[in-house]
């Protein structure tokens, strides 16, 4: 198909080309060079109309030639959407837990995290129920005043899951402002566990949003927020731990990832297939799910690892 603008200059070159003048016998005339633009213009119309209607022409070409280019060229304010980590198609859920198959294979280890929240568990009846990892929390930094405190549940639930075949790790809720607050929070968790053997990571639980308006971490800025994280996960692999660090897309959104891309990722998404773009080795996707042996409502977790 030819450009619309040269469509243009052929139709109005036609125009002027084909005049009322009487009609000649073509094929009595010599053969000669095709004539240029202008010699080859009608005689009998004016000058003036002639340099008129090669104005408009012009103005014309030119004008259907970069409504043809902006047409052609892609929007300046298109973006490319990245999608999922981990491909939708793999999900499947039945009842309230999912699995995911890829190629690699079927993950399909289900977990739960508790803390003093969920009172008092039933660890043998948590585990016939299918639940095959538990991340336990240790304790917690508080929001306002930044006092730091043992989970009232702590041992128990860590000491009677294990007993009961649930593999185990551990989290810290943080509220660190500074480096020094992340060591401070480190060595606490690492004197809790004292020597313990953990199957699953000790993680590093950083919730910008967690404690409302009056939280002593609203002001702390990406850099500092990885650093915390930083400080966090190396003294508790010194201590002869793995180290992971948790969060919903707000949460990890506020580190600069590509400086923790040493630890693994356990990423927070309820109600929807996980939307996050980079890796994670552990889903948390409900808040409210319903598990043997506990009282309450309990966060359900998928390890995305197959054969897990």
């Amino acid at each position: 198909m030819l450009p619309r603008f040269l469509l243009s200059i052929i139709a109005l070159y036609a125009l002027l080309y084909s005049s009322p003048m009487k009609q000649k016998n073509y094929s009595t005339l010599t053969r000669v060079s095709p004539p240029s633009l202008l010699t080859s213009l009608p005689t009998p119309l004016p000058t003036l109309l002639r340099a008129f209607l090669l104005a408009a022409l012009v103005l014309s070409a030119v004008a259907c030639g970069l409504c043809s280019c902006s047409q052609n060229s892609p929007a300046s304010s298109e973006t490319t959407t990245v999608p999922p980590f981990y491909s939708w198609d793999g999900f499947s859920k039945i009842g309230q837990r999912y699995t995911y198959q890829s190629a690699s294979g079927l993950a399909d280890k289900t977990g739960i995290d508790v803390s003093e929240a969920q009172g008092q568990i039933d660890w043998r009846a948590v585990r016939a129920d299918g639940i095959r990892f538990a991340f336990v929390r240790v304790g917690y930094r508080g929001s306002t005043e930044g006092g730091i405190y043992l989970d009232d549940y702590f041992v128990h639930n860590l000491s009677e899951a294990q007993k009961a075949g649930v593999e185990c790790g551990a989290y810290f809720f943080s509220q660190a402002v500074s480096v020094e607050e992340a060591k401070e929070e480190a060595a606490f968790v690492i004197d809790a566990l004292a020597g313990t053997k953990l199957e699953y990571p000790v993680v590093f639980d950083y919730e910008m949003r967690a404690s409302g308006i009056n939280s002593r971490v609203g002001a702390v800025t990406r850099e500092q927020a990885t650093a915390i994280a930083q400080a966090f996960c190396s003294a508790v692999e010194e201590a002869g731990f793995d180290a992971m660090v948790y969060g919903n897309g707000h949460d990890l959104g506020h580190y600069d990832l590509d400086a923790l891309s040493r630890w693994p990722r356990w990423y927070a998404e309820y109600g929807a297939l996980p939307s996050f773009t980079e890796s994670y080795a552990i889903w948390q996707y409900a808040s409210d799910g319903s598990v043997a042996g506990v009282n309450t409502v309990v966060d359900l977790n998928l390890d995305m690892t197959p054969g897990a």
